[in-house]
């Protein structure tokens, strides 16, 4: 999985330039999950709150849940919902376990990536708040079966402080930026939730 490293002006005008070329390709729609829990008679049979990371106006609050379909009981689908919020925006994302292991496996190059920069200045995130590490999983101008589902993008971002998580929901505008956060702690909530999923 190939990391992204650029300065945040850049990373921002490549990102909207990605975007504009991958939606005139890809007709944004719900991951399968999110499809499952719009139908009407979805409901909830099970949830559990993981964990929520919380800092500059910024609240994401992770659920585990299973969602069935009463009118189908055999349509049932184990995931997390990520709520995202802000003082002007919220996103509800929908990830199912699979999505969870690619997410985590995403988080954890990234994690990875931010450890190997610590060792050249130039490309140090932490503390040098123009710069962010991303990967290939989450960019949209590569032919990803997901790229076309509302799921969660994230990338590690330097503050003058340290570093945080810049999150937003695949195929929407805006982003939500926490700081004092990590890649290993979000993928450490997200393996948190699988092994709770796994026993439900």
């Amino acid at each position: 999985m190939h990391l992204v490293l650029c300065s945040s002006i850049c990373c921002s005008l490549l990102a909207a330039s990605a975007l504009a070329q991958s939606n005139s390709q890809v007709v944004p729609e719900p991951s399968p999950m999110e499809a499952l829990a719009q139908q009407p008679d979805a409901h909830i049979v099970w949830m559990s709150e993981i964990g929520r990371m919380e800092g500059g106006g910024v609240l994401t609050v992770l659920t585990a849940l299973t969602i069935e379909d009463a009118a189908y009981p055999v349509h049932r689908m184990h995931g997390v919902r990520v709520d995202l919020s802000k003082a002007e925006a919220n996103d509800r994302i929908f990830l199912d376990e699979q999505a969870i292991t690619r997410t985590v496996k995403a988080l954890n190059e990234i994690q990875a990536g931010v450890a190997r920069s610590e060792s050249n200045p130039r490309r140090h995130i932490q503390g040098n708040p123009h710069s962010c590490f991303g990967v290939a999983a989450f960019w949209p101008l590569y032919n990803w079966p997901w790229n076309k589902y509302h799921e969660l993008n994230i990338s590690a971002c330097g503050t003058a402080e340290g570093m945080g998580l810049s999150l937003s929901g695949r195929n929407k505008p805006g982003s939500y930026f926490v700081p004092d956060e990590t890649p290993a702690k979000l993928a450490a909530l997200l393996e948190t939730a699988l092994d709770q999923l796994r026993s439900h």
